[in-house]
């Protein structure tokens, strides 16, 4: 639908052997654009059915569609948003995963151009888990809003709640959006983008809660510092992107099923009460246990040199002050380090 004028004369010549001219290109490539757009528009009219099978096949799924109402006795009700939230993967959330949740948007192609905004877990075995996905008609404040007052009503996110983490590539409006509604959840900074844009957006010293290790909570049990999950899933979903809005929706979900059912049969095949990625690491942690020795220890305090950190405080003095009791390390990492291994 996009092919220039003059690539479409080019493939008339190959493939049948016949000569246009430029204006007959253009007009050929309008009238094609045209009966996509009304073949594309005759799908909005059976989104009310293709929710009611969603809902009826899963159970306990959200789904929320906005529409401009009409504006005459002849005009029709107009589509604006349309917002899926999966009962078994809301479910999966909620029993396994992390308290992290990674939000993005990206754009949709074909006919009808718009936003797909998404919201990305960590499952047990460090691999992302789909949690909600919406279409918008574009991507800004009032839009974020209405996402993520969706998803935090799904995932039941109390207000005063500060047990969850979200990480985003600080699109427009988004951060205002979640300081609002979670007022005490953390929001994290993609390193990434902070990185290509530091001069432009953060003239100034950034909050190092945003993006800093040594700052993070340590209840998370992650020191994500990029948006890879979000950034994973709009990959595997290009294919998707510039159909029509069932055969978008439709097709993602498609995708999800099949992978999520071919990640359980593998799973039942792995030995032991922790994911292959999560023993990988912990081997290679108890493998450097050697690296250090103790040094002294009073009243349940242990100091340990030799151990190197992951920040800067202990890479320079190559120490670590560990509080037994408390399970809590002076790198304030918070996830299973060398220090804890038996």
């Amino acid at each position: 639908m996009d092919m220039p004028a003059k690539q479409i004369g080019q493939a008339m010549d190959e493939q049948y052997k016949c000569e246009i001219s430029r204006n007959m290109a253009y007009k050929a490539r309008s009238k094609a654009r045209k009966n996509i757009k009304e073949s594309v528009a005759e799908q909005y009219a059976f989104v009310w059915e293709y929710v009611a099978e969603l809902q009826r096949t899963h159970p306990n799924t959200t789904i929320d569609i906005q529409y401009n109402p009409r504006s005459g006795p002849d005009e029709r009700p107009t589509f604006t948003r349309f917002y899926c939230c999966l009962g078994p993967l809301k479910k999966g959330f909620n029993d396994g995963c992390r308290p992290i949740i990674a939000i993005d948007g990206c754009h949709t192609k074909g006919a009808y151009l718009g936003q797909l905004l998404t919201a990305i877990g960590i499952e047990p075995n460090n691999g992302w888990w789909p949690i909600a996905w919406a279409v918008v008609e574009k991507e800004a404040r009032e839009q974020w809003h209405w996402f993520l007052s969706l998803l935090i009503e799904d995932l039941q996110i109390a207000t005063a709640s500060s047990h969850y983490t979200f990480i985003s590539d600080q699109q427009k409006g988004l951060d205002s959006a979640l300081l609002e509604l979670l007022p005490y959840c953390e929001h994290r900074f993609c390193i990434q983008h902070m990185y290509k844009n530091f001069k432009k957006k953060h003239p100034g010293q950034p909050p190092p809660q945003h993006w800093c290790k040594a700052f993070f909570p340590h209840h998370v049990k992650s020191d994500m510092l990029v948006n890879n999950l979000c950034e994973t899933f709009n990959a595997k979903i290009l294919e998707y992107k510039d159909l029509p809005i069932i055969g978008m929706i439709e097709g993602i979900r498609e995708y999800l099923m099949g992978r999520i059912g071919d990640g359980a049969a593998w799973m039942k095949k792995c030995p032991g009460a922790v994911g292959p990625t999560i023993k990988e690491l912990i081997e290679k942690r108890q493998n450097s246990l050697g690296n250090g020795k103790l040094w002294q220890m009073v009243m349940g305090v242990i100091k340990s040199k030799g151990l190197e950190g992951n920040n800067m405080l202990c890479m320079y003095k190559k120490e670590h002050v560990l509080v037994i009791y408390d399970k809590l390390v002076g790198c304030h990492v918070a996830i299973p380090l060398q220090h804890f291994i038996e």
